[in-house]
């Protein structure tokens, strides 16, 4: 099969510039505009594909390549909303889409429009080719992620489940280099934390500030919130998290017999204390492990003069598989007590997709043959954050994060933040490798 992969490599490149250069920012969100320039670009390649506003200006795509039916179908998903910016605090215009020294800027290019101009693109590439499939290839682009896929994902499952019914699937997050120990691994993400937000609330005695007291409603929630920040939660295995941790452990020599003390709640405070690798790193492997804690907005008073009578933290808490609310709600009274009163929000439960399977083989097998260390060992891997594989695993299906990329691990921490950037050639391995993928996965 002849492919011209350097102008691929451009052409996606100039897809992702078109992409970036629409303001998606969520709230609002206004995705309409890209999504139906995505849909334009699709129907001049002869696909056809509907779109559904769930909102106005909210808008979600679906298009679909026919398989013979041998095979159930195979989903590859994507958002084009972002998160805001501070546009003053970065070097490049956020929604300019420039390209300097090899890298392009723009919000966006790494969360998530650098993934979707990929899928596009190998969606495109199995249609111009007319690679028979044994499955029916569907791609899904959506609105809202980044405010939870309510008017995304969330809508397209809720109202039209036939679309994007699939027994496999790809999306954000994983498909990247991972040091551990010295060495390099290739994550795939399968699995993911789910949310059990909540509000902690403590009371006290109002007053006239220049007659302090100790029944302070503030201080009372500042003590509940130092003692939570300095306890230890219950330690919870995944069966990812399992195999994450043997797998390195076998291929990182004596320092492998110590990894394994991850696994045992005895020893893994002081296992990952020892581990030699840049704190924030060891920040993720701790809530890999554990329901996470992350207070995040204070509200108290209305005057100085006054000491108010109530006082409330919104907590940002995410779960590991297999953890709810009302896990969470254990835990916190086992360290606080009744000292304060909690109140959740809905929560919304982690997932996990096995990585035994069909599809991760081939992950595998692919990402030897496009990497120069053929060594490279790949491995499940839990995401502290969020995707929209939350809301289509609810169908059944199995998901998982792959954005192949060779990325230095330090890149990812421009998610969210100031100049967001994703490597030119990072775009030319992503295209070729997801292709590889889909291509072997889904061909009759």
């Amino acid at each position: 099969m002849n492919i011209n992969w350097p102008s691929i490599a451009d052409e996606t490149t100039k897809l992702l510039q078109d992409l970036i250069r629409f303001d998606t920012t969520n709230p609002p969100g206004n995705e309409h505009a890209c999504v139906q320039y995505i849909a334009d670009l699709l129907k001049k390649e002869g696909i056809d594909s509907v779109t559904y506003e769930s909102q106005p200006t909210r808008a979600n795509l679906v298009a679909r390549l026919k398989g013979n039916g041998a095979k159930k179908p195979f989903i590859m998903m994507g958002h084009v909303d972002v998160v805001p910016v501070e546009a003053d605090k970065w070097t490049h215009l956020p929604f300019g889409a420039e390209i300097h020294d090899g890298y392009l800027y723009g919000r966006g290019t790494l969360d998530m429009k650098g993934c979707d101009a990929v899928e596009i693109m190998v969606f495109i590439l199995l249609k111009r080719l007319g690679i028979p499939l044994a499955r029916d290839l569907i791609l899904e682009i959506n609105a809202d992620e980044e405010m939870g896929g309510l008017l995304g994902a969330g809508w397209m499952v809720q109202h039209h489940p036939e679309l994007v019914q699939a027994e496999y699937g790809l999306t954000e997050s994983g498909g990247r280099p991972f040091p551990m120990l010295g060495k390099q691994f290739y994550v795939v993400q399968t699995a993911e934390k789910g949310q059990a937000r909540f509000t902690l609330r403590t009371r006290g005695a109002p007053g006239h500030a220049s007659r302090p007291h100790k029944d302070n409603a503030i201080l009372k929630l500042a003590a509940a919130l130092q003692k939570l920040g300095a306890s230890e939660l219950p330690l919870h295995v995944t069966n990812t998290m399992r195999r994450f941790v043997e797998t390195v452990a076998a291929h990182v020599g004596a320092e492998g017999k110590e990894l394994q003390g991850l696994l045992d709640a005895n020893k893994f405070a002081q296992t990952l204390q020892a581990l030699k690798m840049p704190e924030f790193q060891k920040n993720v492997i701790h809530s890999q492990f554990h329901n996470s804690i992350g207070p995040t907005i204070l509200r108290a008073g209305s005057k100085i003069n006054v000491i108010p009578s109530v006082a409330e933290c919104d907590v940002d808490c995410r779960v590991v598989p297999g953890q709810r609310a009302a896990d969470v709600e254990r835990e916190v009274r086992a360290v606080l007590g009744d000292s304060v009163e909690i109140d959740f929000k809905p929560d919304t439960p982690g997932i996990e997709s096995e990585p035994d399977s069909p599809l991760f083989e081939i992950i595998k097998q692919v990402i030897k043959r496009h990497t120069p260390n053929e060594n490279l060992v790949v491995v499940p891997y839990l995401q502290v954050g969020a995707t929209d594989a939350r809301h289509n695993t609810k169908l059944g299906t199995k998901i998982y994060g792959f954005t192949p990329t060779l990325a230095p691990i330090e890149e990812f921490s421009r998610i969210h933040g100031h100049d967001e950037r994703i490597r030119l050639s990072d775009i030319d391995f992503g295209v070729r490798v997801l292709f590889d993928v889909v291509k072997e996965f889904c061909a009759a």
